[in-house]
């Protein structure tokens, strides 16, 4: 019993070829089975996530008033992509911006706007529409408030300025620049560059 030629004894079971194979054959199956189960879950979460509004829809008092701030950013188009969804902040369009401003005027829930304004990246297009948008705001028997810390200090706050000509009061801080300058337009003549010599 103490004699020991061999690392192991030779009275030990050692299975067969083919066994050992099988063996490791229903390992390896089972392994891709569970990584294909998790991997289906993850796909089915994922799914769920992206195809869901994602966004928190609050309940509206019976008196609320809509901010905004004029200095974000609203691009032309939603970004409704993969990676926008993954982002905690949501972006919204112009368009979104617009529509809301106009929602507000009809809902008798919404008794004011509250605004801010300093430097707007928004072109003058966009400031037409928002315009019209206050306008019809206003039209419905309701007030729009604009505060501003400054606008345009060198020089470049006419779109703010003419933005916040359409509320009912701007409220601004003590010492604090407007900026105007007024719209310029420029159009090259290349008229003589292009007299063929003779």
């Amino acid at each position: 019993m103490n004699d020991f030629d061999a690392p192991f004894p030779q009275n030990c079971y050692q299975p067969p070829r083919a066994t050992a194979f099988r063996i490791l054959l229903k390992a390896t199956v089972c392994a891709l089975a569970v990584f294909g189960l998790l991997f289906i879950l993850l796909l089915a979460l994922l799914a769920d996530f992206v195809g869901s509004d994602g966004r928190v829809k609050a309940v509206v008092p019976p008196q609320a008033i809509m901010t905004i701030n004029f200095d974000d950013h609203f691009g032309e188009m939603r970004g409704d992509d993969l990676l926008t969804e993954l982002a905690e902040i949501k972006s919204q369009s112009f368009y979104d911006l617009v529509k809301a401003i106009n929602l507000a005027a009809d809902d008798d829930r919404i008794k004011a706007i509250v605004a801010t304004i300093g430097s707007s990246p928004l072109g003058m297009a966009q400031i037409e529409d928002i315009r019209q948008s206050i306008a019809a705001f206003r039209k419905s028997g309701k007030k729009a408030y604009l505060f501003s810390s400054g606008m345009g200090s060198f020089g470049n706050g006419t779109g703010e300025y003419l933005l916040a000509s359409a509320f009912d009061e701007i409220w601004m801080q003590p010492g604090t620049d407007i900026g105007l300058t007024g719209i310029d337009i420029e159009v090259p003549f290349c008229g003589d560059c292009l007299i063929k010599s003779v």
